[in-house]
């Protein structure tokens, strides 16, 4: 077994920051030949947004070497990606010495890798029902983040989380479908024979 399989690295689940950081830790510890772990400055929360440069430092420095640039994550919910980046690092470090091409790329290249771009949105999604698009912190004002907003539950335990309608003659973008009443349709610029709903996912405020 090599050194990689004595980390217990997973890919059946999704990393917290803590798991996150612990993991690019000890492969930095495992690898400090090929493995030099950094920060690119921290997020609005506090947490440092961790990169890792990866090549044979015998053959060279990381910055003097063409580099290969790779992130994960820059949206809250891709926690994939975070994955996938870090898989990458584990399988460059593990396939130098066994693999032909991983060898040469690490001894005349740089990978520079941030698995994790957005550890605080990252945070909220894996921890939380919570889920956002990008940053958690408050804009344009600071007073705009007040309590969290709908997310998504199945309410009436039937199994399913859908749409619900909440009716909204002025400004409802939606209609019941003549065909289908099952069906919304969505409303026309000039239509004005209502009655109008909006769509909100089923669930708790």
């Amino acid at each position: 077994m090599g050194k990689l399989d004595k980390l217990g690295l997973r890919y059946d689940t999704y990393y917290q920051y803590a798991e996150l950081t612990k993991a690019l830790e000890d492969l930095a510890s495992a690898y400090p030949e090929l493995c030099q772990l950094g920060s690119i400055g921290q997020s609005w929360q506090g947490r440092e947004v961790w990169y890792v440069a990866l090549t044979n430092q015998v053959t060279g420095c990381h910055a003097d070497k063409p580099a290969i640039y790779i992130d994960g994550n820059t949206h809250a919910g891709e926690v994939t990606g975070s994955m996938t980046a870090l898989y990458t690092v584990d399988y460059l470090l593990k396939n130098y010495g066994q693999d032909e091409e991983v060898t040469w790329l690490l001894d005349n290249r740089t990978f520079y890798v941030v698995p994790r771009v957005n550890p605080d949105g990252a945070e909220l999604y894996l921890t939380t029902p919570y889920m956002l698009r990008s940053s958690v912190r408050p804009w344009p004002y600071a007073d705009v983040s007040g309590m969290p907003g709908l997310y998504a539950e199945d309410i009436d335990g039937d199994g399913y989380i859908v749409q619900m309608r909440v009716r909204d003659d002025l400004k409802g973008e939606w209609k019941v479908s003549k065909r289908d009443a099952r069906i919304m349709v969505p409303r026309l610029m000039d239509d004005r024979e209502g009655p109008f709903y909006r769509l909100y996912t089923e669930g708790l405020v």
